[in-house]
């Protein structure tokens, strides 16, 4: 009786808070999905899986499950996010799960989303890099998509939404795909590290990709004004 009070009380809060955000969200940012295939989740993200992305600001994971508010999408987020008061309502809207360096809690709290039906957002990068470059990504992705056997999708995102009436935020779906086990069965370095640059490459080809269409629109425009 007491959780579902608690979860009623919640809700109370974070929808209304959540529904301002994605109109905001739409009116200033304009975001624009991209698909890389036919076989990329289109609208919902209806299996749960464990998406990755890029990282470009503090509040992505939030933003990201805004705009795709029909599917609930748990974002991973340092705990130390958690005591500011400004982002701790985001963080709560966008079913945020706090991580630190010295517990393994949020794979607990990961894989109880999965199971539950919901996706998991982790950002491979650990830390947020504005613009288009891509850090080197690590392992954590690939410990929850085998702790709880689903599909990892890979994402691009890029915009520069620090700021008010910017350009556009568009994000780029990759294709599910299920990572490979260790040929010898054994969880080495190396094959964590193999992983982790086998997803940092579809990462960058989704981001080409959407180079490669913005070009195109570019293009495409110029000739319609000739």
């Amino acid at each position: 009786m007491k959780t579902k009070l608690m979860n009623f009380l919640n809700a109370c809060w974070i929808h209304p808070i959540r529904a301002i955000l994605i109109v905001l969200t739409y009116l200033l940012y304009r975001p624009k999905v991209y698909y890389e295939s036919a076989a990329s989740p289109k609208g919902r993200i209806k299996e749960p899986m464990v998406l990755t992305c890029n990282h470009l600001r503090g509040c992505d994971g939030a933003v990201i499950s805004v705009i795709f508010h029909r599917d609930r999408i748990h974002s991973i987020a340092a705990r130390r996010w958690y005591r500011k008061w400004y982002l701790y309502p985001l963080l709560r809207c966008g079913y945020s799960i706090p991580i630190d360096n010295k517990s393994a809690a949020w794979l607990r709290a990961s894989g109880a989303a999965i199971r539950q039906g919901d996706s998991v957002l982790i950002f491979p990068e650990g830390m947020a890099v504005p613009g288009m470059e891509i850090r080197p990504f690590k392992p954590g992705f690939l410990l929850l998509a085998q702790s709880v056997e689903k599909p990892v999708l890979p994402l691009y995102m890029e915009g520069c939404y620090n700021r008010p009436f910017f350009k556009r935020l568009r994000i780029v779906v990759g294709t599910p795909y299920i990572p490979e086990p260790p040929a010898d069965g054994e969880l080495t370095r190396e094959y964590y590290k193999q992983q982790c640059e086998i997803l940092y490459n579809k990462t960058v080809a989704l981001r080409d990709l959407l180079a490669r269409r913005r070009s195109k629109q570019r293009n495409q425009r110029g000739k319609d004004t000739v």
